[in-house]
């Protein structure tokens, strides 16, 4: 065994340390569960100057942020032809357009400086940029279709520019432009990368894409194709492809994750944290929805859902758990739904705060997101004996046994709202099945085997001298 400990860069977008969320949580642990090894953060945030909301561990050794925003700024001088030519042909592949080998061509473009300037003084891009619109977009103005290219496909050029750190392996978090450093990382230094994937990244900004109001047709399809690309880059770049359950599994190795680099880890939480929470009698019936007040959780809906609870059960109290300075402008909305439903006084918007004490005394526990993977906030509810009701995404079935009684379509309100009086009626009888639930959370989604299993995977990707 090797004296120098081992170094794992995770990558990171969006997410961890700066925001929380089941992602950032799951991040948190990971590194607090293995001390004996060090982590770099290399993450990927839509903003600069971003405040840090968790407590960094002793183990984290260095930090570097990239912000994704990207200006459009004046050549200097025009890049060699063969730059432009290998700029043209990796984005070309991304979408699908042409099959070059990526690895190659990203190792190529890796570290050149000032791509994302001189690139638009280059007759020769110009010249391709005008043959794809006429090819794929002659409907729209020319200048949407610059636009969309520029402000999809600028960062990856950004990303090309940026510094790799020193690690002796690469662990993104999901694919998209972190994967797409990941995959850089794999083909310049030639170490291991290792991809986990807690939500299909592609499906999920295709869902932002769909609701995008910025965007229309053709360029819809733009960002769409440019997600698939990058998810496929990274199942062929990625040493190892982890996963959380089979239904995500399946979809990987149809874009094309090799089976034999691929395997299914489940989440874990901390069992003994959960578990020791008292159940506390409170008088009236308490609702929880634990997450981010953001679209993808679609809070509107649980709103909706209260409007139709409180009708029914005229006692009851809803409680949204989470941050909510994601995305101020539909927190504000969500707000406003609640005033003009009339319910502002039995509907509460937390902020962030420890889970625990809402899973102490609340009645149900609702999801109604759009998409999910495997939801920690159903592993954490179950280990407290509270019973969850949530829309049919990700892994959801599975956890929740493929019980009806508490699983409804997205965006069903009523079948949602249905379901919660349903154990509001029928306590006791619920009170047994979760019970049952919670014997399956100690016995398969405990933390620390979960995380000892990780720590099992850097040590066989790194190989000697770390491995045994």
């Amino acid at each position: 065994m090797s004296d120098r400990r081992l170094r794992v860069c995770l990558l990171l977008e969006g997410t961890y340390p700066y925001v929380r969320g089941g992602v950032s949580s799951w991040t948190h642990q990971l590194i607090l569960s293995l001390p004996d090894i060090d982590f770099f953060l290399y993450t990927l945030s839509p903003t600069g100057d971003q405040k840090v909301s968790y407590e960094i561990p002793e183990n984290v050794v260095g930090m570097t942020d990239i912000t994704l925003e990207t200006v459009a700024a004046k050549p200097t001088r025009e890049p060699p032809p063969e730059t432009i030519r290998a700029i043209i042909a990796l984005m070309a592949t991304l979408v699908g357009d042409a099959d070059h080998e990526p690895t190659a061509l990203i190792r190529s473009l890796a570290g050149t400086r000032d791509l994302n300037k001189n690139l638009y003084g280059s007759r020769l891009f110009w010249n391709d940029l005008v043959a794809q619109y006429l090819r794929r977009n002659p409907y729209y103005p020319f200048s949407e279709f610059f636009w969309t290219w520029f402000n999809s496909r600028a960062i990856l050029l950004k990303l090309l520019e940026s510094e790799i750190p020193s690690a002796d392996i690469y662990h993104s978090l999901c694919t998209g432009y972190a994967g797409f450093v990941a995959s850089m990382a794999r083909a310049t230094t030639g170490k291991p990368y290792m991809l986990t994937e807690h939500g299909i990244y592609h499906r999920e900004r295709a869902i932002e894409v769909e609701a995008s109001e910025f965007l229309r047709g053709r360029h819809r399809d733009e960002w769409r194709e440019l997600f698939f690309g990058l998810s496929r880059l990274s199942y062929r770049s990625a040493d190892r492809i982890i996963t959380l359950f089979d239904a995500n599994h399946k979809m990987e190795l149809a874009m094309g994750a090799p089976p034999d680099r691929s395997v299914v880890i489940p989440n874990g939480i901390d069992v003994p944290r959960f578990s020791s929470v008292p159940r506390i009698k409170r008088s009236g019936f308490h609702v929880g929805l634990v997450g981010r007040v953001v679209p993808i959780k679609d809070i509107k809906t649980f709103i909706s859902v209260a409007r139709v609870v409180i009708d029914a059960i005229p006692e009851a109290t809803f409680y949204c758990v989470g941050p909510t300075e994601e995305d101020e402008a539909y927190y504000e909305e969500c707000k406003q739904l609640v005033q003009s439903l009339g319910i502002q006084g039995q509907f509460e918007f937390t902020g962030s705060q420890d889970v625990r004490d809402y899973y102490s005394f609340i009645h149900v526990m609702v999801l109604t997101s759009l998409s999910e993977a495997q939801p920690l906030v159903i592993l954490e509810a179950y280990a407290v004996g509270v019973p969850v009701v949530s829309t049919r995404v990700g892994d959801v079935p599975a956890l929740l046994d493929h019980d009806a009684r508490f699983i409804a379509p997205p965006k069903d309100a009523q079948g949602l709202a249905e379901r919660i009086i349903n154990i509001h009626h029928n306590q006791e009888a619920i009170e047994e099945w979760v019970e049952e639930r919670k014997k399956v959370v100690f016995d398969v989604y405990n933390r620390e085997n979960v995380f000892n299993r990780y720590r099992d995977e850097y040590l066989q990707l790194a190989g000697a001298p770390w491995r045994e």
